[in-house]
């Protein structure tokens, strides 16, 4: 055998690995999937339609993904691109620097653990946990805007916000 071949048969060699990973698999596991779904909509029709039943019924919403029937009903291409424009602008707004209130009651192991074991860090926040004396302080630092969050007795903010028991409003507009 020359030197040649056994360089073109080495340059294939990653060449097909490559496409069996990344071709061949998916595409048998996918064929698995409809094998699948066929098998339980044969012996459970009342419940899943066949997979030509599914496309038939569908085949409008793949080939048209950018339709307007009004505001509730939009094609998968909207819904698509309303989706990564969340995605985008939660990346935007992410806040890497987070203070933590909380009450030093059990409530609070949690984040005590977290901030302790370095799991904020890890993930790439940057805490700073910040002692309350009370479920009221904790409730007041997360609606005027001290605290980025805090465990607080459950309806304390709803409550707040309402001004139910006398709590604090949130100011309407700043001064």
């Amino acid at each position: 055998m020359s030197p040649v071949s056994r360089t073109k048969g080495s340059l294939l060699q990653p060449l097909q690995s490559l496409l069996k990973s990344n071709i061949v698999f998916p595409i048998a596991g996918f064929a698995g999937v409809i094998v699948l779904w066929w098998v339980i909509a044969l012996f459970r029709h009342e419940m899943m339609p066949t997979p030509p039943e599914a496309l038939a019924k569908n085949l409008d919403f793949i080939l048209h993904p950018f339709y307007r029937r009004g505001p509730g009903d939009l094609g998968l291409g909207w819904l698509l691109l309303a989706s990564l424009r969340r995605v985008c602008i939660g990346f935007l707004l992410e806040k890497p620097n987070l203070t933590v209130g909380f009450v030093p009651v059990n409530d609070c192991a949690p984040f005590a653990i977290a901030w302790e074991k370095g799991f904020f860090r890890k993930y790439g926040l940057n805490v700073t946990l910040s002692r309350e004396a009370s479920w009221g302080n904790s409730r007041d630092g997360i609606i005027f805007g001290r605290l980025d969050a805090s465990p607080v007795v459950s309806g304390a903010v709803t409550n707040a916000r309402t001004g139910a028991e006398g709590a604090r409003q949130f100011p309407s507009a700043p001064r």
